[in-house]
């Protein structure tokens, strides 16, 4: 993803399955998927996903993705205060989506 501000990979207890969390900046308009007029701005992804040493794969439609930031166009200043807002919500959106999927974190 070209607009991608940070991705980090969470373990679980289950094998081969982590969680991935991304933090990006979309540029907003009609949403080709949902057919929603989505925001420009800021979005904290988490999703279950299977990773090996070579590849990552998922389902493009598990996970949540939260708005983190309107904006008018992406900056370093737009970037830190995303990072910020994506740290203060990333605990209770990694929760739903381990609840969700049945996935316990790994110590």
């Amino acid at each position: 993803m070209d607009n991608e501000i940070k991705k980090t990979y969470l373990l679980t207890k289950t094998p081969g399955k982590e969680l991935q969390i991304n933090v990006y900046y979309d540029k907003g308009g009609i949403n080709m998927f949902s057919g929603k007029n989505e925001p420009r701005g800021y979005w904290l992804s988490v999703r279950p996903v299977e990773r090996d040493e070579k590849s990552v794969s998922f389902s493009i439609t598990e996970g949540l993705r939260v708005f983190l930031l309107e904006v008018k166009k992406r900056g370093e200043k737009n970037d830190q205060q995303a990072l910020k807002l994506s740290e203060e919500k990333q605990g209770e959106v990694v929760g739903a989506v381990a609840a969700k999927y049945g996935l316990e974190l790994a110590q």
